[in-house]
């Protein structure tokens, strides 16, 4: 048997049957005798769709009797591809510890930033 596998950007109005499709092929090559060929045709999604989250920005502040260990934040992030090509995963790329500023105050400023959606990976 052998097997044609497609490619395909994902088409949200259409959805693709699951599972394998066959067909039957007859051979015209002269040459040979004819002969019946088995093919398996395997729809496979590409990854074309942009990873998005939830909220452009995420806010958060650190109460100050929070435990160790406590959620600070909860990231959502979703993709549109099928499959494997669906996983969203994301890491942080840069750390800044805030201060104590010599008046009592605390400058924050931007503590951690996401990857860049060409950081993405599945």
């Amino acid at each position: 048997a052998y097997s044609i596998i497609i490619k395909a950007s994902s088409n949200r109005s259409w959805t693709p049957p699951k599972g394998q499709r066959s067909l039957r092929a007859k051979a015209l090559d002269p040459a040979l005798d004819p002969s019946l060929l088995d093919i398996r045709i395997e729809l496979e999604d590409i990854n074309d769709q942009t990873p998005r989250f939830a909220k452009t920005e995420y806010t958060a502040g650190v109460a100050a009797n929070a435990k160790v260990g406590s959620d600070l934040i909860r990231l959502v992030a979703t993709d549109n591809d099928i499959g494997n090509n669906s996983v969203v995963q994301y890491h942080i790329v840069t750390i800044r510890y805030f201060q104590t500023q010599s008046n009592g105050s605390e400058d924050v400023g931007n503590i951690f930033t996401i990857g860049e959606k060409s950081q993405f990976s599945q």
